[in-house]
């Protein structure tokens, strides 16, 4: 179970408040006084008293027997947490980002300092050291234990900004210009000028007051003469064709009579 190494910090700079869990006590290493077990978290000892930021060294300054693949991970802490310290309301905790680095081995006296993205200063976040890989979720107060070097919480310094609503928008009937649909904003709305129901909208057909007289189709003219057809198109012919023959026969009768 996690143990707090220290009830509250004050970070002055933010005047936060900021809760340590510290890792189990030290146990002994199987190696007396050489070399460390790179995976065994009590091989290590680490701070952090900043936001996202910690440093990380050996127990006693010792050398690991070989260099340890660790993780710095920070975590979202409910906005429900009530900033005293590890406990039910601080949890469950889901993971925010990971950051993987490598403690090499063999080399005493060494101390590494590490970074990680946190969530912004106006939400509660909490940071760990891991000799293995992180998790994604934690659930219990004693579920990440195994792999835990250190763990810290930052309470959030600021108070986050409150989005703005996007304005409600309404569809109107805008009676100006019998035009729909119009899009308003709600708080705009005037039943002077708009109207919330769309037939008022609809076109009404307008009856002229003096319609006119529909024109009269015209009649078409009698023609001057009518066509000759049939047959007394045919006796009118014959008889205009004789006429003819009989001046001609008339006239050279005639002009025999006079040379006689």
């Amino acid at each position: 179970m996690k143990k707090f190494a220290l009830s509250a910090l004050l970070v002055f700079a933010t005047i936060a408040t900021v809760a340590v869990i510290g890792a189990p006590a030290q146990a002994s290493n199987n190696s007396g006084q050489g070399c460390l077990d790179p995976k065994n978290p009590r091989s290590f000892e680490a701070s952090m008293k900043t936001r996202g930021e910690g440093t990380i060294t050996t127990k006693d300054g010792r050398p690991l027997c070989s260099d340890a693949t660790m993780v710095m991970q920070s975590f979202n802490v409910p906005d429900t947490w009530d900033k005293k310290g590890w406990n039910k309301t601080a949890i469950p905790q889901t993971s925010f980002a990971v950051k993987d680095f490598v403690f090499p081995g063999n080399k005493s006296n060494y101390t590494m300092t590490v970074k990680v993205d946190t969530p912004d200063a106006c939400k509660h976040t909490q940071v760990d050291f891991y000799t293995e890989k992180g998790y994604d979720r934690i659930d219990t107060l004693t579920g990440d234990d195994a792999r835990n070097v250190i763990g810290v919480l930052f309470a959030a310094t600021e108070k986050c900004e409150e989005p703005t609503p996007e304005p409600k928008t309404i569809e109107v009937c805008r009676l100006e210009d019998k035009k729909y649909p119009v899009t308003i904003k709600e708080d705009e709305f005037d039943s002077t000028l708009y109207s919330k129901d769309a037939a008022d909208c609809d076109e009404t057909p307008v009856t002229p007051e003096n319609p006119e007289t529909p024109e009269t189709p015209e009649t078409p003219e009698t023609p001057a003469e009518l066509p000759k057809t049939g047959m007394t198109g045919a006796l009118s012919g014959m008889i205009g064709a004789g006429a003819l023959a009989g001046t001609g026969y008339q006239y050279t009768r005639s002009r025999r009579q006079s040379n006689k």
